[in-house]
């Protein structure tokens, strides 16, 4: 299949949903997207993880196998875990900065045609290239991500398998205080 040099978003993400399922036997979640515009989208001429990284990154957010097997599109959700101290090895909670971080700016685009939502000075700034996002794209993203707060740090603790990355757990310092975390990622050791 071949999408026109102006299309949708929408139609860039059902031409990629048709051919991983017939050339790779992945299933993309069904999903109806804003209607967004885009144009010159080389898919046919970049890997299918790159074309999925491209459409996730329009959307703000990223691709990851959901729990039942399906690809999807996905932001950082709260998983409504909660990880005691209890549950920790000694010393399993370490920040990794001694403030929060509140996103408050995003910068996307490329290079030559840079695109900036809010203002990075005061607090954490995304930065991703994408050379097919819009103006309206990065106006949409910058308002769901502007002031999304987390604490940055690793933790060690027994796991859970139905955690998994782009999840946000409460993690419990010494002094039962509880931090928002992002999982960005996991090893769990059995045996």
């Amino acid at each position: 299949a071949t999408v026109p040099s102006e299309t949708t978003l929408q139609a860039v993400y059902n031409d990629l949903k048709d051919q991983l399922y017939s050339r790779c036997g992945i299933t993309l979640k069904e999903r109806v997207l804003p209607e967004y515009a885009i144009s010159n989208f080389p898919y046919l001429d970049i890997t299918y993880t790159q074309a999925i990284g491209y459409v996730a990154g329009c959307l703000g957010g990223f691709a990851r196998f959901d729990r039942s097997g399906e690809l999807e599109i996905a932001w950082y959700t709260d998983s409504q875990q909660e990880i005691p101290r209890k549950l920790q090895y000694m010393n399993g909670f370490t920040r990794t900065t001694d403030k929060l971080l509140t996103v408050t700016s995003i910068a996307t685009g490329t290079k030559e045609k840079p695109i900036v939502k809010g203002d990075g000075a005061n607090g954490t700034q995304i930065n991703f290239e994408n050379p097919y996002i819009t103006e309206a794209m990065a106006e949409d993203i910058y308002t769901k991500v502007n002031g999304f707060t987390y604490t940055p740090s690793t933790v060690k603790w027994r796991g859970n398998p139905a955690i998994q990355a782009g999840d946000t757990i409460k993690v419990y310092d010494k002094g039962d205080v509880p931090h928002t975390v992002l999982v960005m990622s996991q090893s769990i050791k059995i045996g």
